[in-house]
């Protein structure tokens, strides 16, 4: 992906401010029916962008091949360019299918009642699965009090497998040079605004990392499974609005 700008000069016409820009699948059969996330990256503060992004967990969404449409959110005035690049690298095992979870998109509202609106979610195993795993995107944005949420404060997100327990925090956020130090990684470096604090799952100019968790020693393989989810601060609901968060997560099975 490469977010170019206008103009001319060292910065041109580049947005003075990030914004999330969230790549998707659209329903086969349904090319208006786009909501199935399968890639997200933080624009920069007045800089062009460009990122390699390994999505290869949600390579089975494409199995059946044939012509398929995509949709991308974005409300800022870039020149985006997007190129999918499929190789095969000989692994012992391979995605086979993707099942999506859980998602919170755009308008979340991460108060009180954030835990409540949702149910758990059943969906078999194959007894021939090698591997699987738990995929989780989080990024948290708003800044309401308390805790100057959800882009600068540490919330706790926690996914369960038939009870067993996979937990996120972001401790990053009380580093106030956590961005910065993440160029290392691939944040674009000498950008405008406070794009070097760290914040709640993912830095101004950069992809959003898709955290890959090994579930495969709580699957019940050939059975059902049960998945639930809850977002928390401090252990508890947060206890007020005006933050959200958009996430994904999915269940990946590997033969």
């Amino acid at each position: 992906m490469t977010a170019e700008c206008k103009g001319d000069g060292e910065v041109g016409e580049c947005p003075a401010w990030d914004e999330a820009l969230v790549f998707y699948l659209c329903d086969l059969g349904k090319p208006d029916s786009c909501t199935t996330e399968i890639g997200r990256w933080i624009s920069t503060y007045h800089r062009i962008g460009r990122w390699v992004h390994d999505i290869s967990p949600f390579l089975p969404l494409l199995k059946d091949g044939g012509k398929r449409q995509f949709a991308i959110k974005v409300g800022q005035p870039y020149e985006l360019h997007l190129s999918m690049r499929f190789l095969t690298r000989n692994q012992p095992i391979k995605p086979v299918k993707t099942t999506i979870l859980f998602q919170e998109g755009f308008g979340s509202n991460f108060e009180q009642n954030y835990n409540k609106k949702r149910q758990p979610i059943t969906t078999l195993i194959p007894a021939t699965a090698k591997r699987v795993e738990l995929i989780t995107v989080i990024t948290g944005h708003g800044m309401a009090e308390p805790g100057n949420c959800a882009e600068f404060c540490d919330t706790t997100h926690r996914f369960y497998i038939n009870g067993s327990k996979i937990e996120r925090s972001f401790p990053e956020t009380a580093d106030d040079q956590n961005c910065m130090k993440e160029v290392v990684n691939g944040t674009i470096p000498n950008q405008f605004g406070t794009w070097w604090y760290g914040r709640s799952g993912w830095c101004p100019g950069r992809e959003v990392q898709m955290v890959r968790h090994d579930v495969t020693k709580f699957a019940l393989l050939g059975k059902d499974n049960e998945f639930r989810y809850e977002g928390l601060f401090r252990g508890e609901p947060y206890p007020a609005g005006g933050a959200g968060f958009l996430l994904t997560s999915a269940l990946v099975i590997y033969e």
